[in-house]
């Protein structure tokens, strides 16, 4: 059974201000994210949407008017697949390219996604891609 994944980052949240000076984003980071997910599967046809939660790990490199990356996600969810199955959690693998924005990091982002899912009629684990967009201080 194959299916696809697109999670689209709806938000990544995070705490405190950062005064719009020139900052290097060049470096390892780590934090913590909440997204939304919007999942559709072929074979049997079905789909769900939700909020997902966790953490994530980068390495950037900030050319002075480039950054890019690339690095790891990992979150818990409880998509409901028409009340069939359910994704469980995803794990992505991907990078990232954006910029400077106002003294914060505007990107976008693309990757390999992999789903585990659970419920009544176990749909199956699955493997897609991702794409996003995200905002970091």
């Amino acid at each position: 059974m194959t299916k696809s994944l697109l999670t689209s980052v709806a938000a990544l949240l995070a705490l405190g201000a950062t005064p719009a000076l020139a900052q290097d984003y060049t470096g390892f980071s780590i934090g913590g994210q909440l997204l939304y997910g919007d999942a559709e599967t072929d074979g049997p046809s079905l789909e769900g949407d939700d909020y997902l939660f966790g953490l994530r790990g980068y390495y950037d490199v900030d050319t002075g008017g480039l950054i890019y990356g690339g690095g790891a996600q990992i979150d818990t969810a409880d998509i409901d697949l028409d009340g069939v199955a359910s994704i469980d959690s995803v794990f992505r693998l991907g990078g990232r390219v954006g910029g400077n924005v106002a003294g914060a990091y505007l990107y976008g982002t693309l990757g390999y996604a992999f789903a585990t899912t659970g419920g009544d009629a176990d749909a199956g684990d699955s493997s897609g891609y991702f794409v996003g967009v995200g905002y970091e201080t």
